[in-house]
């Protein structure tokens, strides 16, 4: 917005003013991402249950992203398949965009969890193993044998 001798005020993407210390403008990296384009790139990540097929998801990222007016086809968004997570297979879906590209991912992720309720795909939760090493006696009994009735039950 003005450049000061000491300090620089910039309108932040957040639409608050900020002040830069002009030393910091010329030593570090500024970002401006409107400076030569009003493109911005957005990534949204997915991860899906194991089990689902990967090539259905891919399918699904790329016709939601190709669906959405705001997404542009030049270049065209990608699905990819990032990895095997702890509990999910990983995804991303990059697109471009010239509008906010906070709403469009927003649009973006409502279409995709639309998409992925219609075709049964689950979203996982992380999942974890717990291993104990030590149980009190009627934990233990109610772990193994989970029909019988814990011991201090109906001692009223």
């Amino acid at each position: 917005k003005s450049i000061g001798m000491r300090v620089s005020v910039v309108n932040r993407m957040e639409g608050d003013d900020g002040g830069v210390r002009n030393a910091n403008l010329i030593s570090s990296e500024v970002i401006n991402w409107t400076l030569s384009d009003n493109r911005s790139r957005l990534q949204v990540p997915v991860g899906v249950a194991y089990g689902t097929d990967p090539s259905v998801v891919i399918d699904i990222l790329n016709r939601v992203a190709g669906d959405h007016p705001e997404v542009l086809t030049d270049p065209e968004p990608e699905a990819l398949f990032l990895g095997f997570g702890d509990s999910a297979l990983d995804f991303e879906l990059r697109a471009w965009t010239t509008e906010n590209f906070v709403a469009v991912s927003s649009d973006l992720r409502v279409s995709i969890d639309d998409a992925f309720r219609e075709q049964g795909i689950e979203i996982p939760f992380p999942q974890r193993d717990v291993h104990l090493r030590s149980v009190d006696t009627n934990a233990a009994i109610s772990l193994s044998h989970p029909e019988e009735k814990d011991i201090g039950e109906g001692a009223e």
